[in-house]
């Protein structure tokens, strides 16, 4: 989704989701568990074959190669985006248009079962293997679209100290659509564990199954002055901001801290506990946005997760945060 041309000013925000690890091909030196994904299930979905995000937005949006395709597929997992374009002379804005895009930015889930890598329940070539029911999940082609959230989108004209602007939000964000369709149809968790301990973070994940996401506020003044909010971002994976192509912030999602390659994930557990939380996150199930609305006001989540701001040539952006200071909900 991209602006229709010939706009004075034009500006694009984008907040990247991202699963850090290695490469995950073992025919070329890689290994099936090589990832931010936790336990047994890194063994069966890909991460995305990086441990932090480039500099350029163009590079954030690459393509990975693995090994049980025979086409790439993009090395994050959600890409949301806030553009706004205007005419202007400065001071007033005449017209203006806002695009805010996440579904059609969305990675497809891909599974693991490469050569000599343990056993997927979820490939179709291999039903009926020892450990887990025998089922097609995806109509043998072996990936799926996310279970995607949203988008939830609002946009508005606003003014400051007398030079107009243009304010758009989104919260967007997706979930594993494998284990969706496995929980649907009343799979236990205990089916994909192979036998091994299930860590009660995993446990609590498999009940609410909750999404990653972002949510993305971005002022944009008639003399250029931009403010751009990430208020809030699920605890896990890795997310960062990128102004007009640069990478300007990211969440913190060390290695060796919020993740590690042996599947211990800090990050991963506070995410699944943040999941069962009433109104903790925008998609939660129980008693949905409204609360999350309220409780986010009173001082819940990151405020903001990611942060970038510039004055233009009339106002500070000092000026426009502290005029606009809370969050455009999109609902």
């Amino acid at each position: 989704m991209t602006l229709s041309s010939g706009w004075d000013e034009t500006s694009k925000v984008n907040a990247v989701t991202a699963i850090p690890g290695y490469s995950e091909n073992s025919s070329s030196g890689g290994k099936a568990a090589n990832s931010a994904i936790p336990t047994f299930f890194d063994s069966y979905f890909h991460g995305d074959f990086r441990r932090q995000f480039p500099l350029d937005l163009s590079s954030g949006l690459g393509d990975k190669s693995l090994e049980e395709y025979d086409r790439t597929f993009p090395n994050f997992r959600v890409n949301t985006s806030v553009e706004i374009g205007f005419d202007t002379d400065g001071q007033n804005i005449s017209s203006f248009e806002v695009k805010m895009d996440g579904p059609s930015k969305s990675a497809p889930i891909t599974l693991e079962g490469g050569p000599g890598e343990p056993d997927n329940p979820f490939r179709a070539q291999e039903q009926g293997n020892k450990y887990a029911p025998s089922l097609d999940f995806d109509g043998e082609k072996d990936f799926l679209k996310p279970d995607v959230k949203g988008p939830k989108t609002s946009q508005k004209r606003v003014s400051v100290e007398g030079v107009d602007g243009v304010r758009g939000s989104i919260i967007f964000g997706g979930s594993d659509e494998y284990l969706v369709r496995a929980k649907n149809l009343g799979i236990a968790l205990a089916d994909f564990a192979i036998g091994g301990i299930i860590p009660e973070d995993l446990a609590t994940y498999y009940v609410s199954l909750p999404a990653f996401y972002t949510f993305v506020d971005f002022v944009f003044m008639a003399d250029g002055t931009k403010v751009t909010r990430v208020w809030d971002t699920s605890f896990y994976p890795a997310h960062a901001l990128y102004v007009d192509g640069s990478r300007q912030d990211r969440t913190t999602f060390d290695e060796g801290e919020a993740w590690t390659r042996d599947g211990a994930n800090s990050a991963f557990n506070i995410f699944a506990i943040e999941s069962v939380i009433p109104g903790r996150t925008p998609f939660n199930n129980l008693f949905g946005s409204f609360v999350y609305k309220r409780k986010f006001q009173k001082g819940a989540g990151n405020n903001p997760a990611m942060l970038h701001r510039t004055s233009g040539s009339v106002l500070t952006f000092e000026t426009v945060e502290s005029n606009l200071s809370s969050p455009l909900f999109p609902f």
